[in-house]
């Protein structure tokens, strides 16, 4: 996730918890799973969190969504770059096509919920945006898992760079330098940043076995 709309990202996830359980995205604006997403245990699961969002684990549909072919740790997917670049040039219906072109195949990409509550909103569509912001609650809340990332033991694990930069965005967090390690048989990302009101350790601590493992099956 870049730097753009930083205050709007931390409003967006702060309160999702205060929503209704029975909130449903309305119907009919979804596209279909493509093909090769069919029948798999990931459609299901997506298929189910659009009914009821609340009804899901969001850390299974995490490790699903890994599975897919359509998954990669360290390139962002198409879609979610066209959807930066129409969010900050302010196309907010083209930005609405994506999203609900986008849904089925990466549901789990935290900022594909971002920029869609941006996206919704600007187009006064309060339903939806409040749809995507749960979700993008409680997929980042499957990424913390209550840990702080302040040493290795409180390491926050994690299936893609990209989950790296979301939650340095969620703490407010600029990154000064990137180091890694391998401890105790699990690697690590470790970045030393500016502390921030919501964080305020100079170092942040990420396990990246998840992004290695792929990386030796790929």
């Amino acid at each position: 996730m870049n730097r753009i709309c930083i205050s709007i990202f931390i409003v967006a996830v702060s309160g999702c918890s205060l929503l209704q359980k029975s909130l449903h995205i309305p119907k009919g604006v979804i596209s279909k799973p493509k093909q090769n997403l069919k029948n798999s245990r990931y459609s299901k699961i997506v298929q189910n969190a659009i009914d009821d969002p609340s009804s899901i684990d969001y850390q299974e549909v995490r490790q699903e969504y890994r599975k897919t072919s359509l998954f990669h740790p360290y390139h962002v997917p198409e879609p979610l770059q066209k959807l930066r670049e129409l969010i900050e040039a302010k196309k907010y219906q083209e930005s609405i096509a994506i999203v609900q072109r986008s849904m089925y195949a990466y549901f789990p990409e935290i900022e594909l919920h971002y920029y869609a509550a941006i996206a919704y909103e600007s187009k006064a569509m309060g339903e939806y945006a409040a749809w995507h912001r749960f979700v993008m609650s409680n997929l980042i809340d499957s990424v913390l898992q209550k840990k702080q990332g302040t040493t290795l033991e409180e390491a926050i694990e994690v299936i893609s760079e990209r989950e790296e930069y979301v939650v340095l965005n969620f703490f407010e967090l600029e990154n000064q330098s990137q180091k890694f390690l391998q401890k105790k048989q699990h690697a690590y990302d470790c970045f030393r940043v500016q502390p921030s009101s919501r964080y305020t350790s100079g170092k942040i601590f990420f396990q990246i076995d998840q992004l290695l493992a792929w990386q030796k099956d790929n």
